[in-house]
């Protein structure tokens, strides 16, 4: 997958299989402590 994030926007969602190939992105656990 190409291109660039545009934005500090947060994002909700249960799909996250759907983000996993996203270079830049970063997925947060909200049930892990940080």
């Amino acid at each position: 997958m190409s291109g660039n994030l545009a934005s500090d926007a947060t994002l909700v969602t249960r799909n996250t299989r759907d983000f996993s190939g996203i270079d830049g992105l970063v997925q947060i656990d909200p049930w892990q402590p940080s």
